[in-house]
């Protein structure tokens, strides 16, 4: 007996075999929603606080006002909660999908912005990255994807959109290293993957996290306490994302 689901509740409302073929999903959700204690922080590890606050200390370089900013982030959690609700990978919460399509509607109404349909496009492309062969244009995507992002409020800067697609390349590409040996298991063709390399190598991606962190701080002359506020919220909310 699982000692944290009440005896209260009745069996007819568990997800029956022969509903469907989505059983097996239809059950993960049900048990995601019973109020295991681990949920929420399930939930909340997947939107990946350790790259909002390094997303908003970019924001802030860019002087990207309260509503702009809002936008930009409800934007990319929106992007997160469709990137898991396509996945499904083992060990996360479901998310239903009307939460994605919140946060894309929600995004675009208090911001709107032609580069929007960008977003848009990108996002999915990246999505696509566990199908053969495209996991080796994802760090390219994920730069493109936060280049549209701040896209509005960058001047239309050549330098500074060029910085950012590098700079967010470059670390999803450390996440790749970091995940090299279970993409190799999965069947995921990566970069580090196609180029042999066949190990975990976990401590790589925290830190280029740090670094765009550090980058985007002094580029923008901000406080040495707001980087030391964003390496503390990085370092307390990583592992709260299942892997």
């Amino acid at each position: 007996m699982n000692p944290w689901v009440s005896d209260s509740i009745p069996v007819r409302s568990l997800p029956q075999e022969s509903d469907d073929g989505h059983y097996l999903i239809k059950m993960e959700r049900y048990r995601s929603y019973l109020g295991y204690p681990s949920t929420f922080v399930n939930y909340f590890g997947q939107l990946r606080m350790y790259s909002a606050v390094d997303f908003v200390l970019l924001l802030i370089m860019l002087n990207v006002r309260p509503i702009g900013m809002a936008s930009v982030l409800t934007l990319w959690f929106g992007f997160l909660i469709f990137l898991e609700w396509l996945h499904r990978d083992s060990g996360r919460a479901l998310w239903p999908a009307w939460a994605w399509l919140v946060c894309l509607v929600f995004g675009i109404w208090i911001y709107p912005h032609p580069c929007q349909m960008a977003v848009c496009a990108t996002a999915f492309g990246y999505a696509l990255k566990k199908i053969k062969w495209m996991g080796i244009f994802s760090p390219a995507l994920i730069g493109l994807l936060k280049v549209f992002l701040v896209f509005p409020f960058s001047q239309s800067s050549l330098q500074v959109l060029l910085v950012v697609w590098f700079a967010m390349a470059v670390r999803n590409l450390c996440g790749d290293i970091r995940d090299a040996g279970k993409d190799f298991m999965n069947g995921q063709q990566t970069i580090p993957v196609a180029m042999g390399y066949r190990r975990n190598t976990k401590y790589v991606y925290p830190l280029a996290l740090a670094t765009t962190s550090f980058v985007w701080a002094v580029w923008g002359h901000l406080p040495i306490w707001s980087l030391g506020l964003a390496w503390t919220i990085q370092i307390a909310t990583y592992r709260l994302t299942p892997r």
